[in-house]
């Protein structure tokens, strides 16, 4: 099955933007030489569109696709229940600290009304300002589960991988990676989780309760959304997912922007076929294992 490739082959496949530039030579994951933000900057607030009208059979099958995502959660999470039993003693007895690791992660922004944000200090506004007889996308968080596969003071050990703690510039962030090959925050179980996928076995409980979807671009992090620019922002307009378009066209080995583009690719296109496409190409990277670190 043709879908991952090279970073070469994958530029070439890359979603048209001629503002992005990718640096080889940059440091992979560390914000090194750069001071810790004083203030965070705050994620940006869009226009939304006006409603559209769905039509009955969009209806049906939008049904339908969720009925089909809860059955298969339960199925996972009940099939899968004594492997993760058995992981959470391995983690336990690896190192010191909780099976699980908690972390606010974006859901799918919700629409308010432009006259409810005039006041609003926890969001930036577009360009235009905001108008009060007009909606907004306004970000949302939840907190996303996943195995713990990192130690419990690795922010503290190593400060400098947590690059959206800095002051970069939109360039640097484009460029950042989130995920670092040979990571001196893993443990050796969480070595292992990682290049197996099993860490992410929790995630399917997000499907369960409608937080996520099963595709759907990966819930970014809380404090890095306020680096995202406004057209980025259109990322969030649909449900964060487990698997997306750009974790079969390269996971772990590319860079933030390249990602987003990915992300943004699927937000503008997205469709049940589509969906079946990224499912049956992610059972495959997940088999092989392929850009899993």
């Amino acid at each position: 099955m043709d879908t991952y490739k090279s970073n070469e082959s994958d530029a070439a496949k890359q979603p048209a933007n001629d503002s992005y530039e990718y640096n080889e030579s940059n440091v992979r994951a560390r914000a090194s030489g750069h001071e810790r933000l004083k203030e965070r900057p705050r994620p940006i607030a869009i226009p939304a569109n006006n409603g559209e009208s769905v039509s009955a059979l969009e209806s049906v099958l939008t049904v339908l696709y969720r009925i089909g995502e809860i059955l298969l959660a339960v199925i996972v999470l009940l099939v899968s229940l004594p492997v993760m039993l058995i992981i959470a003693v391995f983690i336990r007895i690896d190192s010191p600290g909780p099976v699980f690791f908690r972390m606010e992660r974006t859901g799918k922004s919700r629409r308010v009304p432009g006259s409810e944000l005039l006041d609003n200090n926890s969001v930036r506004p577009p360009a235009e300002g905001f108008k009060q007889d007009r909606c907004y996308w306004v970000p949302t968080t939840f907190p996303f589960v996943k195995f713990r596969t990192m130690y419990v003071d690795a922010a503290k050990r190593f400060p400098e991988y947590y690059w959206w703690n800095y002051d970069l510039s939109q360039q640097e962030v484009q460029n950042m990676y989130y995920k670092v090959q040979d990571d001196p925050r893993l443990t050796r179980v969480g070595q292992w989780l990682r290049k197996t996928s099993l860490d992410e076995l929790p995630n399917f409980w997000h499907i369960l309760t409608g937080e996520a979807a099963l595709v759907g671009p990966r819930p970014e992090g809380g404090k890095i959304q306020g680096f995202y620019t406004e057209q980025q922002m259109r990322k969030f307009t649909v449900k964060p997912g487990l698997t997306c378009l750009s974790k079969i066209y390269g996971r772990g080995d590319l860079p933030v922007g390249e990602q987003i583009k990915w992300d943004l690719e699927y937000a503008d296109k997205r469709n049940v076929w589509l969906d079946i496409k990224i499912v049956f190409s992610t059972i495959w990277l997940v088999l092989t294992q392929r850009g899993a670190f």
